[in-house]
């Protein structure tokens, strides 16, 4: 018989072993420079491609085994497919096909980040605090020190580095995530002192989040955080349910539910001029929407103002009349961009796309496109829900994870930013954490 020798096993192993080291690298330097500087991230992804050549034969049998690999591929290769086809017959806008068909085949890349996730919680926790920690230190970079001298600064519209709307989703997702773990924060000390003061810290950071979402000045965000709000509140007190003592759940529950409407609700006094002005600002439009009077929606007010909500109402509309004229295949990879430049609207001429990411992704894939890539986000979910079900992932983390997916999904009901990388690396976190338990099976270690 024939022997082999063992040193033969030891260097699979090894080179195993490798792989993973240099995968982890690889995801932990993704992860910081993901919202810091997009040459850092190109650079953790370029190493955990390399780590992906050490482990070819797992990743070959785990594309045989899951569901959600071969979805993927599949949703990836009609965008290639698709993205050639509509540079072949329109040879005048073939590179702009080309370059928005390959962005969008770019979002498949959150298998790469699930893959060296490894569905472990310690992994999934620092890559997601890495990304907290490069996106506050970008944000004190691009902060202008100057305009703090303002009497009252934090009035002010920005985005820091980034378009307001992003800036107020990343907001608020750092804002859930430090609601979501400030019971269990809270539980690892002991002394009152200690708890004073990581309480006060964790709180401040709380009102930093916070008011990044009053910096951005959205209501798209606002009303996301509505939707959103509700649903981490009932899930912090379901979750708290296994505590023995119901003092102590009580007093968990009420801790978090009150920093948060507390800072949340000062901060939106001392912003409420600001904001009523914002809410308020298309009043008319919103009459006519409520009033039926859909013909007297307009892009543009008497001054020549451009109206975000009207605006965005008629790009939904003719977004969907596009969509009908080729429903099954769509019109092509750049086509949400040809066709707006075409319009006869001074508004959307200006537009690259319908600001609303099924429409936008019908316009350009049809019916086809948008069920394949609905199954690829239906098998992440799946993938979180199992193995919470499982209890390979704890509740803290999956609270977090489902509300920052929730987020991911409202923002595209008012805006399309699937293109933008930002987003994307948005996407590679959250939905490569999920996936992480689809594509490796063995029990997810604690979380801290």
């Amino acid at each position: 018989m024939l022997q082999i020798p063992d040193k033969f096993y030891a260097s699979q192993v090894g080179t195993a072993g490798i792989a993973d080291r240099m995968g982890k690298t690889g995801l932990y330097i993704f992860s910081f420079g993901a919202w810091l500087n997009k040459g850092v991230a190109m650079a953790g992804i370029g190493l955990m491609l390399l780590a992906c050549l050490y482990d070819r034969k797992a990743i070959q049998e785990t594309i045989r085994q899951s569901p959600l690999v071969r979805v993927t591929a599949i949703a990836g290769l009609y965008i290639l497919v698709r993205t050639l086809l509509s540079s072949g017959t329109d040879s005048t806008h073939a590179t702009l096909h080309l370059k928005d068909g390959l962005r969008f085949f770019y979002l498949c890349g959150f298998l790469l980040t699930a893959w060296h996730m490894a569905a472990s919680q310690k992994r999934i926790v620092t890559a997601l605090a890495l990304g907290l920690s490069g996106f506050l230190l970008a944000r004190f970079w691009h902060l202008d020190w100057s305009s703090l001298s303002s009497l009252h600064w934090w009035q002010t519209r920005q985005g820091f580095g980034l378009p307001e709307i992003a800036f107020g989703y990343y907001a608020a997702t750092a804002m859930i995530g430090l609601l979501v773990f400030m019971p269990r924060m809270h539980g690892y000390f002991r002394s009152l002192s200690s708890r004073t003061a990581v309480s006060s810290i964790w709180i401040l950071l709380i009102l930093v989040a916070a008011q990044g979402i009053m910096f951005s000045q959205s209501r798209s965000v606002l009303a996301s955080l509505l939707v959103v709000t509700p649903v981490l509140l009932f899930a912090l007190w379901v979750k708290l349910e296994p505590v023995r003592h119901t003092g102590k759940k009580v007093f968990l529950f009420t801790l978090s539910s009150s920093v948060f409407i507390g800072s949340f609700g000062t901060l939106v006094h001392l912003n409420q001029k600001v904001l009523v002005e914002r809410i308020t600002q298309e009043q008319e439009t919103y009459t006519q929407l409520l009033s039926g009077d859909y013909q007297a929606i307009s892009t543009v007010d008497q001054q020549g103002q451009t109206k975000n909500v009207g605006a965005r109402l008629l790009l939904f509309r003719t977004g969907i009349e596009h969509w009908l004229e080729k429903p099954l295949f769509g019109q092509g990879s750049a086509a949400s961009k040809i066709l707006l430049n075409e319009s006869d609207d001074r508004v959307f001429v200006q537009l690259n796309d319908w600001h609303n990411g099924p429409i936008d992704i019908l316009v350009r894939y049809g019916l086809t496109g948008l069920l394949l890539l609905s199954l690829c986000l239906w098998l992440t979910l799946r993938a979180g829900w199992r193995a919470r079900q499982n209890e390979r992932i704890d509740s803290d983390l999956f609270l977090f994870l489902a509300c920052g997916m929730l987020l991911i999904l409202l923002s595209m009901l008012t805006n399309f930013r699937m293109l933008n990388d930002d987003w994307r690396y948005w996407v590679f976190l959250f939905s490569g954490a999920f996936a992480s338990f689809e594509l490796k099976k063995h029990s997810g270690k604690a979380l801290l």
